[in-house]
């Protein structure tokens, strides 16, 4: 009888081992290859990012937006023409404008909020009827502007433009 060795556990181990091999990585070529559950792995990580940024609100500094270009309060680029550059529209005349009923007099509506920021470019909603729209932002959240309609003179409803 031959006399037989018994191997130690670290000879065990590394004794004919193959180590696994990923199937989808290629490495005869210059670079890698991704397969596509790295671009998916990918896109799910930016979405996860920019969902957070979207649910607690995180907005760039503004040093870092004035690199883009100058500042301009949110929904200008679509202003017809800017009347009053300062206004902004407080909580308490929102609440007011909203409350008034359509029909009425756009000399009511300029009663409660003042001269607009700039009106918009007309709208036809209705076969004939042309829609003046005039652009109010809100001093509590720049980037929300109510937007009031009017057909003729009279009030015919509201908008918000969210930038």
């Amino acid at each position: 009888m031959t006399e037989r060795t018994i191997p130690t556990p670290r000879q065990n181990i590394h004794q004919n081992y193959r180590y696994p091999t990923n199937s989808t990585v290629d490495h005869s070529r210059h670079g890698r290859r991704f397969s596509l559950q790295h671009y998916l792995a990918g896109g799910i990580c930016l979405l996860s990012v920019g969902l957070l940024f979207e649910q607690f609100d995180v907005r760039l500094p503004r040093q870092i937006m004035a690199i883009a270009g100058p500042i301009k309060p949110a929904g200008a680029e679509r202003c017809d023409k800017v009347i009053q550059s300062k206004t902004r529209l407080s909580r308490q005349a929102l609440g007011k404008v909203l409350t008034v009923p359509e029909g009425k007099s756009r000399a009511q509506i300029r009663a409660i909020a003042k001269q607009p920021y700039c009106t918009l470019p007309p709208l036809t909603v209705r076969v004939g009827e042309t829609t003046e729209r005039e652009a109010y932002p809100l001093a509590f959240e720049p980037d929300t502007w109510l937007v009031v309609i009017y057909e003729g003179n009279n009030y015919a409803g509201f908008d918000f433009l969210v930038q």
